[in-house]
């Protein structure tokens, strides 16, 4: 588990985050819900002293707090080197530089934007267990991406995790996920309940494999930002199917 806080937050959990294993991948969902049950603590708090708007907006900023920018990063070194249009080695390069493009720093905007409009349909809809439950679609995500094949790039910690990965290892994070939604729509008492809870995650593993064989399809390889990259598509895509049910269009 501390492997796990370590890797995905830059919370002093104190030693170092050690060689990848199988028990810190299935304890990336874990991780997950506590960071969506610091998402909808801080949203109730805060709708209750201000708005949903002022809640959404310090939501995101406590999930830049915590991971440190890091998976908004990775949107933003992707979309530069696609927006390159460079051969797949330079567009990588690219990729690796710790300076921004104009379209990295348009996409993480986006980024940004998309979770916190979801994120205030939610809060104004008061539905908190829904909002716990994007960040575990997200990092569950980021292990079924990891277990996907890839024989290609150098050595790095995703590679690393990627050795760790397995079919049983991701159907194991899944399985946590799921588990995690059925009790997050429960708790809801939306009138879609889990079946909207478990939608939302299937959106988001489909939605993070796809980007996953898209990029490697364009570059040859998955690389630490293709990871976290799909890990922030899957939570966008959780959110905006969670925003679907009936308390929140009505």
């Amino acid at each position: 588990m501390r492997s796990a806080v370590a890797f995905l937050t830059v919370l002093p959990v104190g030693g170092s985050m050690g060689a990848p294993r199988r028990a810190t991948l299935l304890a990336f969902p874990v991780v997950g819900i506590a960071m969506g049950c610091a998402w909808a603590g801080l949203a109730w708090a805060t709708d209750a002293a201000w708005s949903p708007l002022v809640a959404a907006a310090l939501v995101v900023a406590l999930d830049l707090l915590l991971t440190g920018g890091l998976h908004a990063d990775a949107a933003a070194d992707v979309a530069d080197g696609v927006a390159s249009r460079r051969e797949p080695a330079e567009a990588l390069r690219i990729m690796r530089e710790p300076q921004v493009g104009a379209i990295g720093a348009a996409a993480a905007a986006v980024v940004l934007l998309l979770r916190f409009a979801f994120l205030a349909a939610l809060v104004t809809a008061e539905l908190w267990p829904l909002v716990v439950l994007a960040p575990v679609a997200g990092r569950a995500a980021m292990v079924l991406v990891l277990a996907r094949p890839d024989s290609g790039g150098g050595p790095s910690l995703a590679r690393g995790f990627s050795e760790a990965a397995g079919p049983a290892i991701a159907a194991g994070a899944v399985a946590i996920a799921a588990a995690a939604c059925l009790a997050g729509g429960w708790l809801a008492e939306a009138r879609t309940g889990a079946g909207l809870a478990l939608a939302a995650l299937a959106g988001a593993l489909v939605a993070a494999l796809a980007f996953e064989r898209a990029f490697r399809r364009r570059f040859g390889v998955r690389n630490g930002d293709a990871v976290g990259c799909a890990g922030v598509l899957a939570e966008i895509v959780a959110l905006a199917v969670l925003a679907l049910t009936p308390e929140v269009v009505a």
